[in-house]
């Protein structure tokens, strides 16, 4: 799981089956569009996610563990269906989605790793509920849980929120960039088949020759060798990025030319 994130997340595991459950009980389901809130919890305890899910088991009669996603260390597990109605926050569970980090914060700060997780959580719920508004448990109900700033998980998941938005933007600009610059070899490679085509190849000659100077060679061979020789480097060469900027200076001669 990426998402443009500038650190990487290992694959989410859905473990919602392997853990203890109630022997006659199981979660209701509420509509998609009745989701509303992200509910951010801590478990105020570093047992074991089994562990917990026997605690709200025996505790509260529940039918097993009340969120639907864990930081449970350095990964982030799926434990509920996202559109399981849970009981992790009186008062707010009709509309809200549960995730937890598996540890005590009234006793320790988080680490960056179950930072990095639970931002990831965040991001990928908002992936699908775009506008979903992200909450402390301590918000919604009479409790000190999640025993952290909410705040500041708020401002860096919409900093990190903006950094994905750029980052897409770039690589659609890069992709559409690239794509121009693959057009002019692509059209390149045409020409040269055309010149070794004697019913073309006067007419080809002539258009290979109107870039000999910006290719800095002088015969239809040469010029389509080194046009074909930057588009292989520009499809993931050890000089990628000029070989990208010097097709796009070829490409603007084609376009003057009329040759794109």
């Amino acid at each position: 799981m990426k998402f443009g994130l500038p650190y990487d997340v290992p694959p989410i595991e859905d473990i919602t089956d392997q853990l203890p459950k109630h022997p006659t009980k199981t979660w209701g389901r509420r509509k998609f569009d009745e989701v509303e809130n992200l509910i951010v919890h801590h478990m105020a305890s570093e047992a074991p996610l089994a562990n917990q899910a026997k605690y709200h088991i025996t505790a509260h009669d529940w039918p097993g563990i009340a969120y639907s996603l864990c930081v449970d260390g350095n990964r982030l597990v799926q434990t509920n269906d996202l559109l399981a109605y849970t009981t992790h926050a009186r008062g707010a569970n009709h509309n809200s989605i549960g995730i937890s980090i598996r540890g005590d914060l009234s006793k320790r700060s988080m680490t960056t790793v179950e930072r990095q997780m639970l931002y990831a959580g965040i991001l990928l719920v908002k992936s699908i509920w775009p506008n979903i508004k992200i909450k402390a448990h301590n918000e919604v109900s009479a409790t000190s849980c999640p025993c952290t700033d909410i705040n500041l998980i708020r401002a860096e998941v919409a900093e990190l929120a903006l950094h994905i938005e750029e980052q897409q933007q770039y690589e659609q600009t890069l992709s559409a960039t690239r794509i121009q610059a693959y057009a002019a070899a692509e059209r390149v490679q045409a020409l040269y088949d055309h010149y070794n085509d004697p019913r073309w190849s006067v007419a080809a000659e002539i258009k290979l020759m109107w870039l000999a100077e910006i290719t800095g060679y002088n015969t239809p061979k040469d010029i389509a060798e080194r046009v074909l020789w930057l588009y292989q480097e520009a499809q993931g060469g050890k000089f990628q990025n000029e070989a990208v900027r010097k097709l796009l200076l070829i490409a603007d001669v084609m376009k003057q030319r009329g040759l794109l």
